[in-house]
């Protein structure tokens, strides 16, 4: 759980006299170690730049029947889930909702049959296109599935694979946008009964998608790699560049 995390000490094995960080701050723990060389620029999201590798007609997976659009993806590294995918299968497949999953590279999909009729599955989707149609994101949370959900005003059901995941959950959860499965990292085991629970919890109440909302609206606001360029060139522009280097 957060005890387990070494909020205590510098996470930062190396600072220097400008920190970029493209990232918010509201998304980092609550330490002092952030001092004014810190800016915090916000993520680079750019849909024209993403090349995803398999297309999807939105319009056919949309909220078209008054129906929530679930959206599950444990990333790019531990997405070999197929436990996990056909749980999720068995736990949902009457819930009022429409499910896509991308299952990634390393699932066969023909192993995860039967696919129950609420659920579409794909090796990969347009991720960024499909959650601006999203009404919930099943991730890892890894930081670029939480900054790319919390863009578009997406709440986050967390199920940590590895240490920083839980603790980007936690900072997402601290602002109400997330909400973290367990306290342990999961390694794809869940208990399903509590991941359909905490599911109908954030599609219920409220204050989880008003909290994403206002995340929408702070990261947003950021400019990423152009603010990076601005403060750098701010920096170099300083009468005291280039620093001394005698410490």
């Amino acid at each position: 759980g957060p005890g387990s995390f070494p909020f205590g000490q510098p996470l930062f094995p190396m600072r220097g006299e400008l920190n970029l960080v493209f990232s918010t701050r509201s998304l980092q723990p609550d330490l002092p170690l952030f001092d004014d060389t810190f800016r915090f620029v916000g993520p680079s999201i750019n849909e024209q730049a993403r090349a995803d590798t398999e297309t999807l007609e939105l319009p056919q997976c949309a909220n078209s029947h008054g129906k929530p659009l679930i959206y599950i993806s444990l990333g790019t590294i531990h997405h070999a889930q197929s436990l996990f995918y056909k749980k999720c299968f068995e736990t949902f497949a009457d819930f009022p909702a429409r499910f896509i999953l991308a299952a990634g590279t390393a699932t066969d999909l023909v192993e995860l049959a039967p696919i129950p009729p609420n659920f579409e599955v794909y090796t990969t989707v347009p991720q960024l296109q499909l959650l601006q149609q999203a009404d919930l994101f099943i991730t890892h949370g890894g930081i670029n599935s939480v900054h790319e959900g919390l863009y578009y005003g997406v709440p986050l059901l967390v199920i940590p694979q590895q240490f920083e995941q839980m603790m980007n959950g936690y900072c997402a959860a601290k602002r109400g946008a997330a909400l973290v499965i367990d306290d342990q990292v999961l390694w794809g085991r869940v208990d399903m009964a509590t991941l359909g629970q905490a599911l109908e919890s954030m599609l219920t109440d409220a204050r989880y998608a008003q909290a994403a909302g206002s995340m929408q609206k702070e990261l947003q606001a950021t400019g990423g790699y152009k603010q990076a360029a601005d403060e750098l060139q701010a920096y170099i522009r300083q009468p005291a560049f280039p620093p001394s280097l005698d410490r």
